[in-house]
């Protein structure tokens, strides 16, 4: 199986929405990590999809975001991406394999992104330190279930410079500085 690369994945950032700030564990260190994952693949260049979770209801994506992308979300009420047609035609118009995922709540739009994705032949890449939800249990409970169904678990860190490759990349200070 061939490995992550600039040229085979994405990054989907999933349901970071305002209303969920007071309610989910760790909010603040998760975006932060979000936001890092976000300028790192803006500096590899690699695609990142948004989606927005009943922004009726949830509020719009979080300003941390905001702020340094710019991005029309995919809005949607299904917990799974693959449910909407939007976001399946914008993956396949990508055509990357591997997926990176990040956002809340980690057991439910994320988790059944993932299961989907997986059963589609997807590669998932699942961000621990990018994820979460309301309560650390719920989190712990989808990390080791999308590890069992063949996803592959890594923090912030671990899939920017696993994407780079090497510190002779043109990008690595700019990587480096961004996960300090």
């Amino acid at each position: 199986m061939d490995g992550i690369s600039r040229d085979n994945s994405a990054l989907v950032v999933i349901d970071v929405q305002e209303k969920f700030r007071p309610v989910i564990k760790d909010f603040d260190d998760t975006v932060a990590n979000i936001v890092k994952l976000i300028k790192g693949f803006q500096v590899l260049g690699v695609p990142i999809i948004f989606t927005q979770q009943y922004t009726k209801g949830l509020g719009e994506t979080v300003d941390e975001i905001k702020k340094v992308a710019e991005f029309e979300p995919i809005e949607k009420l299904s917990f799974s991406c693959f449910d909407e047609d939007e976001f399946k035609r914008k993956i396949r118009a990508l055509g990357r394999r591997h997926l990176v995922l990040c956002g809340i709540e980690s057991h439910v739009c994320l988790l059944n992104t993932a299961l989907d994705a997986i059963e589609a032949g997807y590669t998932i890449h699942y961000v621990i330190d990018a994820v979460s939800s309301r309560r650390e249990s719920d989190k712990d409970i989808a990390v080791k279930r999308v590890i069992q169904e063949g996803a592959k678990a890594g923090s912030t860190e671990i899939v920017l410079f696993q994407i780079l490759k090497t510190a002779d990349a043109g990008e690595f200070k700019e990587i480096s500085k961004i996960v300090k």
